[in-house]
Formats: C-alpha cells, structure tokens, sequence
C-alpha cells in the first residue's frame, strides 16, 4: 500500500513540475485514430506558452481556450452520438495540428497489474471498432488487435473485456492500457477495470483510496471502477482476508464491483465477466453479472441454511456430483468440512462432528476450493458468516496538480 501511495504522489509531483514547453499542442490522448467519451461534453487539451488563444474545431463545432500560467489549455466539444469518423484541428498562432479518424464511442481504462493467466482462446481478428492507446514513449491511438497484447501491451484480460463490449453493444471502443494508478485529471470516460495480479494486498483501504482519487481528480463521481483479483495458491498470505475486504469495498462504493478468479484462470473467461459486469451495471443490460452471493444464514437445529442472492434461475455444483467448499463451525470455533445440498433457492450445510453449529464458511482458503454456481454459470462468492468488517476509513488524498497527467 506505500508503495502505490508513493508512488501516485511522486507522479503528481512528475506532473505539475513538467515545463509546458517540453509538451505538445495537442495531447497524444487526441492523434489520429482515437476514440473518444460518446454522448458527453468532452474535454480537449494540450499546451502552448502562457496566455495563447487557441482554437479547436471538430465537424463544425467549434472552442476557444486560454493557456494558464502553467501553459495548459482545455476545452470541451460535443456531445457526439456513436459513430465517425471526426476529423479534429487545433490551431494557435502559426501552429495548427490535425487529425483524423477519429470515433465517438465507450472509453475504458485498463489499469492495475495484470494477472498471470493462460491466454485461452483469444480471438486473432482485426476489429475497427476496437481501438487502443498505450501509455509507451511514442504513444498514440491504434487499431487494437491480439497481437498487441503482451508484457510490453495490453493486458489479455483488458483485450478479451474490451473485445466483448464492443461486439454486444457494435459501437467504437477505446481501452487506454495505463500501468499507473492515476488517470488524467479531464479525461472523459465509460469506466475503469482493474487487475490485480501481484503479490501486494488489495486490502479495502487501499482500493478505498484509489477509487476515492479517480473519482475526485477525474472529474466523474460515478466513475464505474470493476475489480478482479487472482486468488492463486501463496497469492497471499491473507488471502481469504482480501475476498471479504473486497466483497466489503464492493457493498459501500456505488458503482463498484469486485470478482475473483480461483475456479477459471484464462484470460477469456475473467475478460468475460468483467463484460458482463459493465454490461449490467454501466449499459443497464439485463444479464446476470455475479455469482450466487450470500445473503443470511438461519440456524435449523444441527444445520444452517443459507439464502442467497444473484441465484439467476437456480443453483447447482460445477460439473455435477456434491457441494464442495462448505465449512462449519461451533461456539468452540473449530472448522471442519461440511456436506452441502442445494433445497431450492437456498443451501443446507451440516456436518456430523458439528453438532450446534453457529457459523459457515465458504472457499475460505488460500488457493479455494469451491463449486457452487448460478444457471448462469458463475461461480458464488466465497463468504464467512462470522466475524464481520467494519467499514475502513481511506486515506484522504493529497490536492493534486492543476495540470495532471499521465506522462
């Protein structure tokens, strides 16, 4: 946690301190081919010297903007529906810059440490309407296609998410691939996904703070923030610790959700409920987008049952055959393995060497054991009825730089 709390601050730091005159007219963010917030006012920047008018024109739109002491000018265009392609000039004193090819469409920030996982079958096709810009020293907007997609790329997870949304919704899709944990301070977006593959703790204090900063300095106190974590064997040793934390962080913060990856781990599939997750809660889709959840529980003698919610049609076990995962406990809180059964929308857990039980675990465990799911398909959310969480408070986060941004 230091260290992203370090490091973001020492970047802000980068930021304000950047002479403007070591900067261009026009952000890379806007060069040729580049996909930008549909349906909104959307802002425009770049730099020029103290005090320079500049004039930005799309398509018979038209702004004017004024470089601040820093040199930095913005304005704003649009809205713009789906669609292009727009053609963009900015022009001050002598210096004009245009370009070309650009879309209206859903922007989406990958951002985090990708997680190791197997490629899966990840689909090799060309697709114009899915675009990409890296965050690399000649940075600027390209076609997005799988071969992009690597250590020095984007993230598979990101290019399988993105690859989804484009082909449900057929409309242009940016994915800007930042490695960092800020976002520029005007950038108009649909939302953000966030991997966490690494070996530092995704605690909820720490997520806490990062959602708080994007959507303070972004300018979108919506901002929709989708997290997924691994959830690998030595992944960490607090590791069931994380899921709660997680699950917490998703219950207090609007427009947040948070999935799991211990019973899948290719690319495809993680992509594909990260999809499934912006589809319902930032396109008002009607799809399911989470695994059963546990609601509450309700002591029956030597058994608990559970109730549960985002049971789409029903419950079963993964592949057939009996319930795996379930933990029981008495006042003694000694767990042991417990049998489960599914008795319509709820699970029936016991276990002979618990006689009065009070509490139930599920895939509670470094590197989880669990099958429970959904008629979707997705896999339940591991939970502990015990022990609850406090809501953490987050850092407060530091006024940043007037002028942020990622380079």
């Amino acid at each position: 946690m230091r260290a992203v709390l370090g490091g973001l601050l020492l970047l802000v730091t980068m930021a304000h301190g950047a002479a403007a005159a070591d900067k261009p007219l026009l952000d890379p963010l806007f060069s040729d081919h580049a996909v930008f917030q549909r349906d909104v006012r959307f802002p425009i920047w770049g730099w020029s010297v103290p005090g320079a008018r500049v004039h930005v024109e799309m398509d018979g739109q038209r702004a004017r903007a004024l470089a601040g002491d820093d040199g930095r000018w913005l304005c704003r265009l649009g809205p713009f529906p789906a669609g292009g392609p727009h053609t963009l000039t900015v022009k001050c004193g002598p210096q004009k810059v245009t370009v070309g090819d650009l879309m209206a469409g859903d922007v989406w920030v990958c951002s985090g440490e990708p997680m190791e996982l197997t490629p899966g079958a990840i689909p090799a096709d060309s697709n114009p309407g899915l675009r990409l810009f890296l965050d690399t020293p000649d940075n600027h907007w390209q076609q997005c296609t799988a071969r992009m997609v690597g250590p020095d790329g984007l993230s598979s997870v990101g290019y399988c998410f993105g690859l989804e949304i484009q082909q449900r919704l057929r409309v242009p899709i940016g994915l800007i691939d930042f490695p960092l944990v800020i976002l520029p301070r005007s950038l108009a977006v649909k939302g953000v996904i966030w991997e966490q593959g690494g070996s530092d703790a995704y605690g909820a204090c720490t997520g806490l703070f990062v959602i708080a900063y994007w959507r303070e300095h972004g300018g979108q106190k919506d901002l929709p923030v989708y997290v997924v974590g691994s959830m690998r064997e030595g992944w960490d040793s607090r590791g069931p610790e994380q899921r709660v934390e997680g699950a917490y962080l998703t219950s207090i913060e609007p427009h947040t959700a948070l999935d799991f990856t211990f019973d899948h781990d290719d690319s495809q599939t993680v992509g594909h409920r990260l999809a499934l997750h912006a589809l319902a809660l930032s396109y008002g889709q009607k799809v399911e987008y989470s695994g059963p959840v546990y609601e509450s529980m309700q002591i029956e003698r030597d058994a608990i049952r559970l109730t549960f919610d985002h049971v789409a049609g029903g419950m079963a076990a993964r592949g057939g055959g009996r319930l795996l995962g379930f933990a029981l406990a008495g006042a003694d809180q000694q767990w042991v393995p417990a049998e489960a059964v599914i008795d319509g929308p709820t699970v029936v857990v016991a276990s002979p060497l618990v006689r009065q039980p009070v509490s139930v675990r599920y895939a509670w465990a470094d590197a989880p054991v669990g099958n429970l799911i959904n008629t979707a398909g997705l896999p339940a959310v591991p939970f502990r009825s015990d022990s609850p969480l406090e809501r953490p408070e987050p850092p407060q986060p530091r006024q940043p730089a007037e002028a942020l941004t990622i380079r």
